[in-house]
């Protein structure tokens, strides 16, 4: 059993060994052994009421899955999703209608997530009536307070999505999310469909309501420019296991698995005349349906040794280090060695593998 990731302050919710699988065809009577993608193959986390807990990873690492089991879109395989005290995972019909008035999502594409038969005005008005939370002219009242919140025009709820901009679609979105007085917002990319020019304006929004509104929101994201303007912690997620979590700044300036480093490297940094060398990862995430053995990162990790070749690393705490939990066997040494990949040259060329210390592979 991996060790928990601690937050500070009341847990508002809890996953205790999420997995959610896919199946991909087998089974049937001619069809083989029957196969499983593991989007989610057993997640551990806590996020505190009040935090805004960043969630990265690269595509296809299972992060909008976790985001969907959040909000019961999906009903996962194994686990527990353990809100405000109850489990959303054993719970269906009423009762889970009732919990998820609580918990709502904002997803990625603006586009696809509005119903372009549905004015404005249905659209936000939806989860008002579907939960009986007005009625009559008090929740005409109620979307138009809501488009104020978002910061457009409230004349324009009899507009359809497709006579607003990119940018002003996900406000509608947003309103939406917040139809229902939620304490919990998912946020599923909400800003990668969106233009360069319209994402700080969402990413200000959203920040803007946390305070106001009191929220709780998981931020999914592979950008960790956003990541970092948001997220007061960070969890790093690697074909369906957590990687490293931790504090956003402490993530940032000393990550501590080869993974959270390689990301880092990639990512745009505001001063361009610093130095700086992306580390560049040797082939492609491996195939959920068959996940390597031991570390799931060995195959593409410039530091991997025996041991990780063969026994999986556990969430743990680093010594000397109580506020965050990293999930590789050389954690310890991570800083000092991927400061030695750092002066390979790599010319635009993969990493070859580093030829480490004799007592590397000793490291517990």
């Amino acid at each position: 059993m991996s060790t928990r990731p601690k937050v500070t302050a009341e847990p508002i919710l809890s996953l205790r060994d999420l997995a959610m699988h896919f199946p991909a065809g087998g089974g049937g009577l001619f069809g083989g052994p029957r196969r499983l993608i593991r989007a989610l193959d057993g997640v551990d986390l806590d996020i505190a009421r009040g935090e805004t807990l960043g969630l990265v990873g690269e595509s296809g690492s299972g992060k909008s899955t976790l985001g969907r089991c959040l909000v019961r879109l999906y009903q996962p395989t194994r686990g527990k999703i353990l809100f405000e005290g109850e489990d959303l995972a054993a719970m269906n019909g009423e009762k889970l209608r009732k919990r998820r008035q609580r918990l709502q999502m904002i997803f990625q594409d603006p586009y696809a997530s509005l119903n372009p038969r549905m004015t404005v005005e249905d659209i936000v008005a939806e989860p008002i009536r579907v939960h009986r939370l007005a009625r009559g002219a008090d929740i005409r009242e109620r979307v138009k307070e809501l488009m104020e919140m978002v910061g457009l025009d409230p004349r324009f709820i009899r507009r359809y999505p497709h006579e607003f901009s990119g940018g002003q679609r996900q406000r509608v979105g947003i309103a939406r999310a917040l139809a229902t007085q939620p304490t919990f917002i998912v946020a599923d990319e909400p800003i990668s469909a969106l233009d360069v020019s319209i994402q700080a304006q969402i990413l200000n929004l959203l920040a803007d309501l946390k305070e106001r509104l009191h929220l709780t929101t998981l931020f999914i994201s592979h950008d960790l420019s956003a990541i970092r303007h948001v997220s007061d912690r960070v969890a790093v997620l690697y074909l369906g296991r957590l990687a490293e979590i931790g504090p956003a700044a402490l993530i940032d300036s000393d990550p501590r698995h080869p993974y959270t480093v390689a990301l880092l490297s990639a990512a745009p940094r505001p001063d361009p005349r610093a130095a700086h060398r992306p580390i560049l990862l040797a082939g492609d995430p491996p195939s959920p349906l068959t996940p390597p053995s031991g570390c799931r990162f060995h195959p593409r990790c410039p530091l991997a040794v025996e041991r990780c070749r063969v026994e999986e690393p556990l969430l743990r705490e680093l010594e000397g280090d109580d506020k965050r939990l990293v999930a590789c066997h050389l954690a310890e040494e991570v800083s000092h060695l991927m400061g030695m990949v750092g002066r390979v040259e790599v010319s635009g060329q993969h990493l070859s593998r580093l030829t480490l210390p004799s007592n590397a592979s000793d490291v517990h």
